[in-house]
């Protein structure tokens, strides 16, 4: 990065700014007399800063009037570049004669940022001096003349820098190369390919650094018509990996089919490992690619191409790619059988769909197995052609099938898979039915209709197993009839439903299913499921964001409902986290507990600290009954703190 870049982002970046500001100001300001005023500061003996500012203003306001004052700044280091911002966009030839005489007179940094300032203004009056300033013994400011020279253009300048490119033994000769690409970059944008592409080749072939051989190989590439296209795969042999990778991206710039054309003849004769970065490139270019190039690597590359093969039709493959691919996929000794899956699934185009549907019926069995997986995959809408499938003898068919249809069927097709699930013909189908309803189940649009259909399903289902089933998929669907469900569920008189039942409802992940945990909590039976409904109700106030109110309420409804200390202290410290009169309240009241004590000493001083400042009185009458109480030295030295002692 040249050295003065960082001036230029910040000078840029300030005048956007001041831009900003002044656009904003009062419709009724003049600019003369704002003019006039910031001038009058200029001319003062104001403070820096203030005539930093004004600068920055007459961006805005500045004319011609304003120029004698500013060119008085530029000599002085701190405000030299505050005065260039105003000179570098005030009309008239005044600016451009104050950067010229200041650049002469300057040296070092100073001189940069006026030859940069000149850039900017594209001062052609400047180029006898640029020219001059390309041999000056300063690097810094003879890459800013090379730069400057190459902004500005004109047939001395460019001259002038062709020139020096060809200069033997120059020291500047990358400044020089970096302003002779600025050139032909100009060239380019009025369309003289013929020019630019001259320029770059000088590029090339001078003794430059690696980067300005990278930026006019590009150039001469994207020139150079069909030259450039050989030069961008001659370059793909190239042992610079900078070469390599500047071809490789010039490639997906490329319009027309000449380059996939090109790509497509040189990927047999390059190494495995550039080809499959070629094979990335022409599948970065669908609309022209060479498709015939792909499956030829897919179907005869070392197993790196292959791969990069299989990734490059999943972008570019179309449903002529289709059948190749199943077979690669068929095949169960290839280890790029999965890929190959994932591909022929992200395949592009509906025709794709469409074939992949008229093959299913004509399918040898392992291919049949891949297009069920992608019919999966894809989510085709293909009830009918799959329904048959689940009474097909090989059992890894009708599983494919039931696994296809959880990821198609609609809404009202749900009674498809409820049906497997409650009567099966085979017991190796069971679980595979299972794992359909649920996929089935979470995607459905109206999961409250769909659990709805569920529950009915469970209640006329015999067999515990397939409730169980039942309330694992109601549980990962969520929702008001699923809740309603897994908390009947968790009053049977069956301990395997209410392990089931009560598991699913600990881990609920909406709020709603407080009033059902303390239900529970109430009427089940002290011991394992009765503490694990407890238990999940305080997880309700210490994991989801709720209403304070209800936080204490829970907090309160557990103290009083707790048989063991171990959920009493949860509750403890949940109300340390809801700071609050109404929590001191109660965590106070467990003070006199012979186990709880000392905790409930920790939690009361606690909160107390937290609304000390705003409930003193709450907070030090809690602090004395602490110290009634008694606690570890460490909370007792808080509470006599906190009542004032």
């Amino acid at each position: 990065m040249r050295a003065h870049t960082p001036a230029i982002a910040v000078k840029t970046l300030t005048y956007l700014l001041v831009s900003c500001v002044a656009f904003t100001a009062p419709a009724t300001a003049r600019a003369d007399e704002n003019e006039a005023d910031l001038i009058a500061v200029l001319a003062s003996d104001a403070p820096e800063g203030d005539k930093a500012l004004a600068c920055k203003k007459l961006a805005i306001y500045g004319s011609n009037a304003a120029v004698p004052e500013l060119a008085k700044l530029l000599p002085n280091p701190r405000l030299s570049s505050w005065a260039r911002i105003p000179l570098e966009v005030i009309p008239g030839s005044e600016a451009d004669e104050a950067l010229r005489e200041a650049a002469g007179k300057l040296d070092g940094l100073l001189r940069v940022g006026m030859i940069n300032s000149i850039a900017v203004r594209r001062d052609a009056e400047a180029v006898g001096f640029l020219v001059e300033q390309l041999h000056n013994e300063d690097p810094q400011v003879a890459e800013a003349a090379a730069v400057a020279l190459g902004k500005i253009g004109g047939d001395i300048g460019t001259e002038s820098l062709l020139a020096a490119l060809k200069a033997p033994n120059s020291s500047n000769i990358n400044f020089v190369a970096e302003g002779c690409i600025l050139l032909a970059e100009q060239a380019l944008a009025k369309g003289d390919t013929a020019q630019a592409l001259e320029i770059y080749e000088m590029v090339r072939n001078a003794p430059v650094a690696e980067p300005r051989q990278v930026a006019a190989t590009r150039g001469a590439i994207i020139t150079g018509g069909p030259h450039g296209v050989q030069l961008l795969v001659e370059l793909l042999e190239s042992p610079s990996n900078e070469m390599r990778n500047i071809a490789l991206i010039t490639a997906r710039e490329l319009p027309g089919s000449d380059i996939d054309r090109a790509l497509a003849d040189a990927l047999p004769k390059l190494k495995p490992e550039v080809a499959a970065l070629v094979i990335g490139a022409m599948a970065d270019r669908p609309d022209t690619v060479h498709l015939p190039a792909l499956l030829t690597a897919l179907e005869e590359g070392e197993p790196q191409v292959q791969a990069a093969a299989i990734r490059g039709l999943s972008q570019a493959g179309d449903a002529s790619c289709l059948e190749p691919l199943l077979a690669l996929a068929a095949d169960e000794q290839s280890e790029l059988a999965p890929l190959v899956r994932q591909t022929i699934a992200a395949l592009p185009g509906d025709e794709v769909e469409v074939q992949v549907l008229a093959m299913l019926p004509k399918a040898d069995e392992a291919s049949r197995l891949i297009l069920l997986d992608t019919i999966a995959r894809r989510r085709l809408p293909a009830t009918d052609t799959l329904t048959p499938y689940l009474t097909h003898e090989q059992p890894q068919v009708r599983h494919a099938a039931l696994l296809a249809l959880g990821e198609t069927i609609d809404q009202d097709e749900l009674d498809l898979l409820i049906a497997p699930v409650l009567e099966t013909k085979h017991a190796e189908d069971t679980p595979v039915a299972y794992q359909a309803l649920r996929a089935a189940s979470v995607r459905m649009p109206d999961r409250e209709a769909a659990a709805a259909e569920l529950t009915e399903a469970m209640a006329q289902a015999e067999s515990t197993e397939i409730k169980i089933a039942m309330l694992e998929t109601l549980g990962a669907m969520g929702g008001e009839n699923a809740l309603r469900a897994l908390h009947q569920a968790a009053k049977e008189n069956n301990i395997a439903l209410q392990e089931v039942a009560t598991r699913l409802l600990g881990a609920w992940m909406t709020p709603d299913v407080a009033p059902v945990l303390l239900d529970l909590t109430q009427e089940l039976p002290a011991g394992k499921y009765r503490v694990r409904a407890l238990r999940g109700y305080l997880r309700v106030a210490r994991q989801f964001r709720i209403p304070r109110a209800q936080r204490l309420e829970i907090c309160e409804k557990a103290l009083e409902l707790a048989d063991r200390d171990e959920e009493r202290l949860l509750a403890l410290e949940t109300l340390t986290r809801s700071p609050h009169p109404r929590s001191l309240r109660d965590a106070a009241a467990q003070l006199d507990s012979d186990k709880l004590g000392a905790k409930a000493s920790e939690s009361v001083i606690a909160i107390a600290e937290q609304i000390a400042a705003e409930y003193p009185d709450a907070a030090a009458d809690a602090a004395r009954q602490v110290l009634d109480a008694g606690g570890s030295d460490e909370v007792l030295a808080k509470a006599r703190a906190l009542a004032g002692q």
